[in-house]
């Protein structure tokens, strides 16, 4: 009964458009007002986990694995679940829970690890020679995807305005490209964290190979560790979107 009323407050929030509902124990009930655009058959709970940590995830997982059926437009009541996948815990303590755990720091380690440290390698198979991952900036037609990349970097670099002796920190930095170019461009002291192993080795590699130990270090570390340390400059290239709202201000 306990179980039923949980799952009940969270499907009351979780559809957009009007929804019919079947629970694993034949219960129906409907939630909205007007017709109902879609009918959900549950064949057993959902894992509570799974579902804080991401709702439009959890249902597709759970469709794919017969977990559930879907009667209707497929596409549309996938749309429904995620234009309101940020206000389907109505309540204050499992939105709470939700936001801690998607962007607590084991949780973005993990992510980091099972996403980056499948191997440089890999990323040397698509990524350009300078081993940039976030979107290039092609000025026109011609340009190579590294050419591209380069005028990314150069781009943002120009926009920093450094002054002589400035320090600067990129939050996220990848395999070091922007930090290394910063140091040979402009002089600058630059420090790069990243929490991918991978990315670490690679990129204190590639500062010994350069010559720039003097002025380019890389750390592995999560950004809200940064502590005690001030920069003229900070810096972080799509990375700003995977931190969570609730941790912009840090």
């Amino acid at each position: 009964m306990v179980e039923e009323l949980f799952y009940k407050k969270i499907l009351k929030n979780l559809f957009s458009d009007p929804v019919q509902i079947t629970l694993w124990n034949g219960e129906t009930i409907q939630y909205g007002e007007g017709e109902p655009q879609f009918h959900v058959t549950f064949h057993k709970p959902l894992s509570k986990k799974e579902l804080a940590k991401d709702p439009s995830i959890a249902f597709g997982e759970a469709y794919m694995n017969g977990d559930l059926e879907i009667k209707g437009n497929l596409e549309k009541a996938i749309q429904s679940i995620y234009k309101r996948q940020d206000s389907f815990l109505g309540d204050s303590k499992l939105q709470y829970f939700k936001s801690k755990w998607n962007f607590s720091k084991q949780k973005n380690k993990d992510d980091i690890a099972h996403h980056y440290d499948i191997g440089n390698d890999f990323y040397k198979l698509w990524l350009d020679e300078t081993m940039t991952y976030s979107c290039a900036y092609f000025q026109n037609e011609q340009d190579s995807l590294m050419t591209a990349q380069h005028n990314k970097v150069n781009h943002i670099l120009k926009k920093l305005n450094f002054k002589k002796g400035d320090t600067l920190l990129d939050i996220g930095c990848g395999w070091g490209e922007l930090i290394t170019a910063a140091a040979k461009q402009y002089g600058v002291k630059a420090m790069g964290v990243t929490l991918s192993e991978e990315q670490y080795a690679k990129t204190s590699e590639r500062i010994k190979q350069e010559g720039l130990t003097d002025l380019v270090e890389v750390s592995l570390l999560d950004y809200r560790d940064i502590k005690n340390l001030k920069f003229d400059k900070i810096v972080s290239v799509g990375m700003i979107e995977h931190v969570g709202k609730d941790n912009i201000t840090q």
